[in-house]
């Protein structure tokens, strides 16, 4: 199977979908149920569609671009669970592709290759509730973003300011969507420190990126005199109340038990086998710390689920990706 996606060819994408239709097949035939959180995005989104004011009217600590997001979805899809699940299958496929190609242009593995998006699909299909249509998929575009942004400072010697300003504003859009996307600032920040050249002024400029989103959103709660309800509902809301854990860690860690194997398994081959340039060397370290941070960002997210591993499968993508490939030249190397 494998091979059939050793190629770029973005056609090939197309075939991704034959490949990944069975694994979800019997979730569109028998879905498991309406989870919480879609429960919770289909009432804040007909609200919001009905017109009423966020954080006035509606009390409620959802994210502002999170409770649009869902207003949208009302309007598209109404209460039909099974067109929301469409749309977020069609969303993370698409991301999957995105994500593959990216790594293709970045030359990140010692051969092009759209096994990526094999990887990242299959790594959907762990879950039902990865399918969700909730504000992580938007918020985790976004991320990904971020994640291009930082993979072209990284690239380039000569860093550019637009770059910089661009992957902030990545981020503080993706906390407008999913708040405790946050995190990612400081470990963007120390990613950067780590393997760029980041002074000071780049440094604000990012930081200027991160808060522009907000300073807009608080302004405009400003003129329409609510301002002490958006930080009263929102950012302190957000930031002081309990987490409530969706699923218990035990549960989550069994379920991604089959990744976690492979991904202790592609470390010990990488450390011995690996043979890569300095810029992909640079960009393994990057997603391994990419993966402690979204292990972490899990850990301290309000409502813990498998889509709270989201930001997770980029750099599990790119580990198991490494390792197929590595199976794969130390095999030939032994028959020829």
């Amino acid at each position: 199977m494998l091979s059939y996606f050793r190629t770029t060819n973005p056609y090939r994408l197309l075939g991704l979908l034959l490949v990944i239709i069975p694994f979800t097949l019997p979730w569109w035939i028998d879905w498991p149920g309406i989870t919480l959180p879609e429960l919770k995005s289909i009432i804040v989104g007909a609200k919001v569609l009905e017109g009423f004011s966020l954080y006035t009217e509606i009390i409620d600590r959802t994210p502002p671009l999170a409770s649009l997001f869902y207003g949208l979805c009302q309007w598209l899809f109404g209460t039909s669970l099974l067109a929301r699940h469409l749309f977020a299958f069609l969303i993370l496929f698409l991301l999957s592709a995105y994500y593959a190609l990216l790594l293709i242009n970045k030359k990140a593995f010692p051969e092009n290759t759209l096994v990526p998006a094999l990887v990242f699909a299959v790594l959907l299909t762990a879950s039902f509730d990865t399918y969700a249509l909730t504000a992580e998929l938007p918020a985790f575009a976004f991320l990904l973003i971020a994640l291009k942004l930082l993979m072209d400072e990284v690239e380039f010697r000569e860093q550019r300011d637009e770059n910089i300003l661009n992957l902030g504003l990545s981020l503080g859009t993706a906390s407008l969507f999913v708040f405790t996307y946050m995190f990612f600032l400081p470990g963007m920040v120390l990613l950067l420190l780590l393997f760029t050249r980041l002074p000071v002024r780049r440094l604000l400029l990012l930081l200027y990126g991160f808060v522009l989103p907000h300073g807009l959103l608080t302004g405009y709660f400003y003129y329409n005199h609510a301002s002490a309800d958006l930080f009263e509902r929102f950012y302190r809301a957000n930031l002081l109340l309990a987490e409530q854990a969706l699923m218990r860690a035990q549960d989550l860690f069994l379920l991604f038990a089959v990744p976690l194997f492979f991904l202790f398994l592609s470390f010990f081959v990488l450390n011995r086998n690996a043979r890569l340039t300095k810029y992909q060397s640079q960009l393994l370290q990057i997603m391994m710390l990419w993966l402690l941070l979204s292990l972490i960002h899990a850990w301290v997210a309000k409502d813990l689920r498998p889509q709270s591993l989201l930001p997770a499968l980029p750099a599990l993508t790119f580990i198991l990706t490494h390792h197929f490939l590595l199976i794969k030249i130390l095999f030939v190397t032994l028959v020829f």
